[in-house]
């Protein structure tokens, strides 16, 4: 009996371990935050009035789309509906996918307050970095970088 109770107690520990987030996209499809393949992902909150925001989504169109082991995911800062965001990703021209509502809550991450800001999380679904302003893809792999070397300062501007 005492063994049966030590197996239940370490299988409940267990589960409560890594949890996965999937990040539901547009128009359809979901983003897995954590990777087998060591795929980085980042989050970049964007507004259709936000001018950096709409300066800086060439780059990060380009960026996400030559970075084999960087997924670029969008989020619409506004969080509105979902026609008022599929409209504004054609009309900013995104390529890379945006989140169908805010996943600050599955993600444990703070609103951001300045737009853009860029969130980078590790393969395992860990946020290294948190970048305000615009950002390119120079900018990115450099904050990953500096993750990897220990040395990240968790902002840039």
């Amino acid at each position: 009996m005492r063994l049966l109770f030590i197996i239940i107690a370490l299988m409940s520990l267990t589960a409560c371990g890594e949890k996965s987030v999937s990040l539901q996209l547009l128009p359809s499809g979901s983003h897995a935050m954590s990777s087998d393949e060591g795929q980085y992902t980042v989050l970049n909150y964007w507004a259709i009035w936000c001018a950096p925001c709409r300066r800086e989504i060439p780059e990060l169109n380009e960026f996400d789309q030559h970075s084999a082991d960087i997924s670029v995911v969008g989020v619409n800062w506004d969080r509105d509906d979902r026609a008022t965001t599929l409209d504004y990703i054609e009309r900013m021209g995104i390529e890379f996918p945006v989140t169908a509502g805010d996943p600050l809550q599955q993600l444990e991450i703070v609103r951001p307050e300045i737009l853009p800001t860029t969130f980078v999380f590790n393969p395992s679904g860990e946020l290294i970095a948190t970048l305000v302003g615009e950002q390119d893809g120079q900018s990115i792999r450099a904050a990953i970088e500096a993750s990897n070397s220990g040395t990240a300062t968790g902002l840039t501007e």
